[in-house]
């Protein structure tokens, strides 16, 4: 199963190891054409002992993306909801946005309680459930943590 072609892989790895930049151009330059595939990323993983270990966690991270078929959905743009839900709660692991799915919220303008439902990256707005049964959509300035 190709991963990225060898071209992808030496752009991926910028800012990486740098014996991973030279394994990079080392399989551009004796196969420009090529790709990378599963068995051949295995190996990589097995012989990166001695590189950093954010370098061997991300070459995890993108071994279990290929295999578990994220990187063709996200490649071919049919991204699923556990893709997008993983992606949000990443950007709360992250403190980009304070919020994560599932987390009790107050709304500022009328002191309701909610739970967020979902996060849209476009507009920065959360998807807050309040009772009865209500739906509102609000940005994060207009919420405060809840209990």
């Amino acid at each position: 199963m190709n991963v990225v072609s060898n071209q992808e892989f030496v752009k991926l790895v910028e800012g990486r190891s740098n014996q991973l930049r030279s394994l990079a151009r080392k399989r551009a330059e004796n196969d420009p054409s090529g790709y990378l595939v599963v068995s051949e990323l295995e190996n990589i993983m097995k012989v990166a002992g001695s590189t950093p270990p954010a370098d061997r966690m991300w070459l995890q991270k993108l071994y279990v993306m290929a295999t578990s078929g994220h990187l063709t959905r996200v490649r071919q743009g049919h991204e699923t909801w556990e893709d997008h839900v993983a992606a949000v709660r990443l950007l709360h692991a992250q403190s980009t946005i304070p919020f994560d799915i599932n987390d009790h919220v107050i709304l500022k303008d009328t002191g309701k309680s909610g739970m967020v439902g979902d996060y849209n990256p476009d507009t920065k707005e959360y998807v807050v459930f309040t009772n009865p049964f209500q739906m509102t959509t609000v940005p994060a300035d207009k919420l405060l943590k809840g209990e």
